[in-house]
């Protein structure tokens, strides 16, 4: 089989046969795919600054479909070329898109405002009381190991230390590390 198809390329490479250089005409197809690519080029960046749910981009894929195909009218070489460069090109465009839009004047329009201390503005209470390690209280909710405590008559969510603490048991705050409490349980000392 494989010498079969040796054959085959070696009377095709001897018989000089050799493809024809292209005419005026053809040259039509060249151009047009370079035109029809940079129109694509232009949508895909107007697309990013414009909110069009996606029509330009629509467009612009078409044209680049369209550029490429007429590349392939002018030679398959230089339409695979096209192709090539084209699925290249995308990922970096796509990632520049990502990068620019944020910045352009419909995102900051239709994005969240990011404010840093939104709770002074609405008078809201930040996180209620200085829990210190020490401090006692009673478990409200079962602690498996994730619970919610009463401690100076503040709710909070706490960590059973070791094991489970039962809903009202007593419990002691053994460590508090920024928003993690930890506590453990308060046995009860035995009467003589």
């Amino acid at each position: 089989m494989n010498t079969a198809c040796f054959q085959v390329m070696t009377v095709l490479a001897q018989s000089g046969k050799t493809v024809p250089p292209p005419n005026d005409s053809s040259y039509f197809f060249l151009v047009w795919g370079i035109i029809l690519i940079g129109i694509a080029m232009v949508l895909f960046v107007l697309e990013v600054l414009l909110p069009t749910a996606g029509i330009i981009a629509l467009l612009s894929g078409l044209c680049l479909i369209g550029g490429i195909v007429m590349l392939f009218g002018f030679n398959t070489t230089v339409g695979l070329i096209g192709c090539a460069l084209t699925l290249l090109a995308l990922p970096f465009l796509f990632g520049f898109a990502i990068k620019i839009w944020p910045h352009t004047f419909i995102a900051k329009m239709i994005t969240l405002k990011n404010e840093t201390n939104r709770s002074e503005e609405l008078d809201l209470p930040v996180s209620g009381t200085d829990i210190q390690q020490g401090m006692k209280g009673t478990a409200l909710t079962p602690l498996r190991p994730v619970g919610t405590c009463l401690i100076e008559g503040e709710r909070e969510e706490c960590i059973a230390n070791a094991g489970i603490i039962e809903k009202g048991a007593e419990i002691e705050v053994v460590l508090v590390d920024g928003m993690q409490i930890k506590v453990k349980a308060i046995t009860p000392e035995p009467t003589a």
